[in-house]
């Protein structure tokens, strides 16, 4: 095997800012590549030619800023066709910049560039360039969310304000980004320390971006912090490589179209590699084939290769020495030859080279030359390899793969496959498939099995050697591979070594067993998911996105209120069981407050309903036949069956139940529960006080000629939620302090003027102006019901209403409901939300709360308009429909003429 050859370390003293190196950075000039470092203030950026001894060049030095910086980046960028390295980690927030291929071949002065400054020190940074467009989505070490800047002329660089894609993240929540293009579409992708999980988001071509997908620990990424991300692309396949120190691991992820994700490959650090603790993670291309460097707190680096199967494979590790700069590495960077790598690696050094305890390490590796790296297709396909070093990956089917000469590394894939390695070092890698494979040509002392995907074991021992006339038959649990032999002589277990048999230490790729979802978030931005059972999400405060993906699943935007909304439905139930009908408002509040309360149990409560003036006076005195009747036919709206009547007759007969348990029992059912669901969402308290923002949003204009402040908004919203009479709103609104200073002691035809001028926008007409003001002075109507006429007329509704979609609009959306496949019940809130339908996901979707300032996204229905969309809808019932290419979503409580070209988002 390759190995890791150390060429030549460097340790200068600070004054070449060799000390607390942060990150490396190599740039392709016209005369070959040179190598950058980076140390915090006071230190700089240190340009360091390929030569030798590594000696600095140039340098520019960093100033200090008040405040704690994070650790300081290096970014390749061009600013007007010229040259630059940006410098990100400052406390100031600010963007500094270097000047490359200045006159004497060095870098400039450190300069700021001109625009807007990061609110916080940056802590990791990743560049995007759609077309001719230059953006950067960057995470902060002391603050929340992703930020998106774009750079323009003179490197001028403007922040994109954010919907709740970038709000979502906690402070100093993710700590490593890198961006990857898939089937011409920009994203990002971004590890998350709170979650242990990995994200990516879509960046659209105005710098907005938009969640993707979203795997952890249920889809089988088992990390604990995430602090690294590499993207590359191999055997036409996109990945990312993303490397956790909590759990010293290495996680391979498949990237496919619309930003979806599979894990591929975990490894883990044992006694064969140097990567514990992960501190640096490096990628490099050399012809078609990857390569990965990572270094941990163990001191030393380990070079794998990314097999085009998504595989990784151990190339060779290199321990730290006394002549080397390898302990605690803290940065890397590689670059590919046409034979080999140079690696580069900064870590600490023995005080015997350095009394200020680092340096730069140049490693070499001779690999020998790249040929090819190919992934077969699911078909029973061949392959055959050239005279160069080929990486071939098998694919579903019964391959047949093909080393050729060279060093070749040759993988297995699902079917029963056979290999040929060839002439030279060939590894054959084998995974857990439950078919047996065939080595055809293995060269014992010279090839290697890697069987460590086959099952878990750390010697020989653990596998069940049988020789056999040509070979070998080699055997671990349920796992088979037939080795035969070049020369076709006979192999025992004495024939093999551990080192022979193994390679890495790799995780098994389980995802979590997690059935239903109760999944709450927190006063801040949260993004909940799902998966693929029955998931009930509820975002509580803050701007939420809720993901159902498969199953029935119930989103909630808002919050539940445990006070209220059980007790409510409970209530519902039992009217709609005995009266067969809705509660009125005063009814619900009121038998509602009493059960929430603890006065009265549920029983008590349908005794109550039993003996109440109006179930008496519909239906008189019932038999027990009677009875049963009349429930089965308010609560499962049917006449009973035989079986279940003599059930419950007995059970009345008895005197097993009463008439009142009986009720409970149908109103409480399973059956009754779920066909009522909808019923008692739109009861909820967060159904009520949404229902309520446009009384309250009037009320400010008619009574102060305002827009109501946010606070106002939900404060009277939810007094009204709370059963507060609509004239005892208007009361405080006419009474309060502000609408006294602002118009004094008006009599009363001052205070029908004004509202007039409020409402209409225009003094009153002489005989308007005297019917109110008699209305007043006879009695016949209080100030509040002139406030309530005017306020709820259907010309201040009709004028109000473009005023109120702008207001609710002005704060952006709060919540992104994403209920994906299965039937979903969404349930946005008070405030303006965002409803994301896909076409490739045949969803039946239920909005509870659908209002004209909330978004409708139509994500791959491929809509020319809001009219093209608008045009699969229909009115039904009380509600609309709309159905088209397998979605279905209902609104209810809605008219086609609500849905505006505004609330269409067709652009996905």
């Amino acid at each position: 095997m390759p190995q890791l050859t150390p060429v030549a370390t460097v340790t200068n003293d600070a004054e070449n800012f060799l000390t607390s190196i942060t990150d490396l950075l190599l740039v392709q000039g016209e005369t070959g590549p040179t190598l950058y470092s980076i140390s915090n203030a006071p230190g700089g950026i240190s340009q360091i030619p390929l030569t030798a001894r590594l000696n600095s060049s140039d340098l520019a030095y960093l100033s200090e800023s008040a405040g704690l910086d994070a650790a300081g980046t290096l970014t390749e960028i061009s600013i007007d066709g010229s040259s630059a390295l940006m410098v990100t980690g400052s406390a100031s927030g600010a963007f500094q910049a270097v000047w490359l291929n200045q006159n004497d071949g060095g870098i400039s002065d450190v300069f700021t560039l001109p625009g807007a400054v990061a609110p916080g020190a940056v802590l990791a940074i990743a560049p995007l360039q759609p077309g001719a467009q230059s953006f950067f989505v960057g995470a902060l070490s002391h603050g929340s969310g992703l930020h998106v800047w774009q750079m323009g002329a003179g490197g001028r660089m403007t922040e994109i304000a954010q919907g709740i894609a970038g709000e979502v993240w906690s402070e100093n929540d993710v700590h490593a980004l890198d961006t990857v293009e898939i089937e011409g579409a920009q994203y990002v992708l971004a590890a998350s320390v709170t979650d242990n999980s990995l994200t990516t988001l879509a960046l659209d071509t105005q710098g907005q971006l938009q969640i993707a997908s979203q795997i952890d620990a249920r889809d089988g990424l088992f990390i604990n912090t995430p602090n690294s991300i590499e993207t590359i692309q191999v055997g036409g396949q996109a990945y990312a490589v993303l490397g956790a120190a909590g759990t010293s691991s290495i996680s391979v992820v498949a990237l496919g179209p619309g930003g979806r994700m599979e894990v591929t490959d975990q490894i883990n650090d044992d006694l064969g590699t140097r990567f514990d603790g992960m501190t640096t993670l490096e990628t490099v291309t050399m012809g078609d084939q990857v390569y990965v460097l990572a270094g941990g707190a163990d001191d030393g680096v380990s070079l794998l290769t990314l097999l085009p199967g998504g595989k990784l494979v151990q190339i060779g590790t290199l321990a730290d020495g006394l002549e080397t700069a390898l302990s605690d590495p803290a940065a890397a960077a590689m670059i590919a030859n046409a034979t080999g790598l140079d690696i580069f690696v900064a870590g600490d050094v023995p005080a015997s080279l350095s009394d200020q305890g680092m340096g730069i390490s140049h490693i070499k590796v001779e690999l020998g030359p790249a040929g090819l790296a190919l992934k077969l297709g699911d078909g029973g396909d061949t392959a055959n390899g050239g005279v160069e070093n080929d990486q071939i990956s098998g694919g579903a089917g019964d391959d047949q793969i093909r080393g050729g000469a060279g060093a070749d590394i040759l993988q297995d894939g699902g079917g029963a496959d056979s290999l040929w390695g060839g002439e030279g070092q060939d590894v054959f890698v084998l995974d857990a498939d439950g078919r047996t494979d065939f080595i055809m040509d293995y060269e014992p002392g010279i090839d290697r099995l890697d069987l460590s995907s086959m099952a878990w074991f750390y010697i020989k021992e653990a596998l069940d050697i049988a020789p056999t006339a040509t070979g070998a038959d080699i055997r671990i649990g349920d796992e088979r591979v037939i080795v035969n032999t070049a020369d076709g002589s006979s192999l025992s277990a004495a024939d093999f070594e551990t080192s022979e048999l193994r390679d890495l230490w790799h995780s098994a790729i389980n995802p979590l067993e997690v059935g239903d979802i109760h999944k709450e978030g927190t006063a801040q931005g949260d993004l909940i998911d799902g998966r693929g059972g029955d998931d009930l999400l509820v975002g509580n405060d803050g701007p939420d996105i809720l993901q159902g993906m498969a199953g029935d699943d119930l989103l909630n935007g808002g919050r539940i209120d445990r006070s209220y909304d059980p007790f409510a439905a409970q209530v519902f139930r039992v009217y709609q069981a005995t009266l067969d009908r809705a509660p009125d408002g005063n009814g619900l509040h009121y038998w509602t407050d009493l059960l929430s309360s603890g006065a009265v149990e549920l029983q008590e409560v349908a005794d109550r309903f039993i003996n109440s003036p109006e179930f008496q006076s519909n239906y008189a005195e019932t038999s027990d036949a009677e009875f049963l009747t009349l429930l089965y036919q308010n609560v499962l709206d049917r006449a009973p069956d035989v079986g279940g009547l003599t059930y419950w007759l007995d059970q009345l007969d008895q005197g097993v139940k009463s008439r009142e348990e009986v009720v409970l029992g149908f109103s409480e059912s399973p059956e009754f529960r779920d066909s009522t669901e909808i019923d008692t969402l739109m009861l909820s308290h967060a159904s009520a006080q949404t229902d309520f923002t446009d009384d309250v949003f009037r009320l400010y204009q008619a009574t102060l000629g305002r827009e109501p402040n946010l606070g106002g908004m939900m404060y009277w919203s939810e007094m009204q939620a709370d059963g507060m009479e609509f004239l005892d709103v208007v009361s405080g609104f006419v009474n309060s302090p502000e609408f006294t200073s602002t118009y004094g002691n008006l009599d009363d035809a001052g205070f029908v003027s004004l509202l007039y001028q409020n409402v209409l926008g225009r003094a009153p007409d002489s005989e308007g102006l005297t019917w109110w003001v008699d209305q007043l002075d006879s009695g016949g109507y209080t100030r509040e019901k002139v406030v309530a006429a005017f306020a709820q007329s259907p010309e201040m509704i009709t004028q109000t209403a473009q005023p109120q979609i702008d207001w609710f609009r002005s704060f952006g959306f709060e919540d992104q409901l994403d209920g994906g496949e299965g039937y979903n019940l969404l349930q946005g809130g008070a405030m303006a939300d965002q409803f994301v339908f896909r076409a490739d996901e045949d969803g039946h979707h239920v909005i509870i709360d659908i209002e004209p300032w909330d978004r409708l996204s139509f994500d791959g229905f491929n809509y020319s308009s809001a009219a093209e969309a608008r045009s699969h809808m229909v009115e039904a019932g009380s509600g609309v429909t709309f159905t088209d290419q397998g979605v279905t979503v209902e609104f209810i409580d809605a008219d086609l003429g609500l849905f505006t070209d505004g609330m269409f988002d067709v652009s996905g």
